[in-house]
């Protein structure tokens, strides 16, 4: 498990940049630390953050989903504004130079954004609600669920977060699912109406 250990140099008391360590538990965290010369202050576990909303920017094969592949205007219809303010209100923990584009409408600039936002839970691209307020693109469930626990608010006090541990597995695991639902859907012959 990942920890942010902060400390000081054994000799001249200073402190010194956090620890990242990798370790099984905060104990383990704490001696890696002190093996290494320094006074041990907070060690926090930092969490893993679920990548969600990245999209396939034409590389191939596609490492993403194309957002075009996940529109479903009947997902979520009372629930959608809720879920867009909740995204757009993200605690951004990352900034990239230039904005994002749209991969639906090509449309670019600050109302797709340049940063990355979490909830402590999840990490998305700044511009994921827009797919969601223009495109009707849908979400996991499990990341809707999440919302709706917290009240669809993103809690205040987020403590520390790195957008380097990131796991993209879930996200990669449920477009795979949707998208090939889609096809076989499409695929299948229809059926003679009554």
């Amino acid at each position: 498990m990942p920890f942010c250990v902060t400390c000081r140099d054994e000799n001249t008391g200073q402190e010194v940049e956090p620890l990242m360590v990798e370790a099984a538990s905060e104990v383990a965290a704490r001696s890696y630390a002190e093996a290494r010369g320094m006074i041990v202050g907070e060690v926090v576990f930092l969490p893993i953050l679920k990548r969600i909303g990245y999209w396939t920017a034409g590389e191939q094969p596609p490492v993403y989903p194309h957002p075009g592949r996940l529109v479903d205007p009947l997902w979520r219809c009372a629930d959608r504004a809720r879920i867009v303010a909740y995204l757009q209100s993200g605690l951004c923990i990352a900034s990239a130079l230039g904005h994002s584009w749209c991969r639906v409408c090509r449309m670019r600039g600050k109302e797709m954004g340049s940063g990355e936002f979490s909830d402590g839970e999840w990490l998305w691209p700044e511009g994921l609600a827009h797919y969601i307020e223009a495109h009707q693109v849908r979400l996991p469930e499990p990341v809707v669920e999440s919302m709706e626990r917290r009240g669809w608010r993103v809690p205040a006090d987020l403590g520390p977060l790195d957008g380097n541990l990131v796991d993209e597995s879930f996200w990669l695991t449920w477009a795979s699912q949707v998208q090939q639902q889609g096809a076989e859907a499409s695929a299948a012959p229809d059926l003679p109406r009554d």
